[in-house]
């Protein structure tokens, strides 16, 4: 009989509480300490000083983003006619 692998294994003594549920993801707090993010069928078991710093750096991104995203939608604005096949 082939032995359980750590991801077989369950605590029976952890209890997890949800924390947040969207279409998107869910947080759970285990008493043990740890969060468990779950996108789906893929799901992370993190500290809550790792899950802060995840928050920090998906903000980080969506902010260079947003800032790419405006930075391209300024440049079509201020495209001269000419180069839009406009009269000149």
């Amino acid at each position: 009989m082939p032995k359980p692998s750590i991801a077989d294994r369950t605590r029976p003594t952890c209890l997890r509480t949800r924390l947040a549920e969207t279409a998107v993801a869910t947080i759970d707090y285990c008493q043990c300490g740890h969060m468990h993010l779950s996108l789906g069928p893929f799901s992370l078991r993190l500290s809550a000083e790792a899950l802060i710093g995840l928050k920090d750096t998906i903000h980080e991104a969506m902010t260079a983003h947003d800032a790419t995203t405006r930075d391209v939608a300024t440049a079509v604005q201020r495209t001269p006619s000419w180069r839009r096949g406009g009269d000149a």
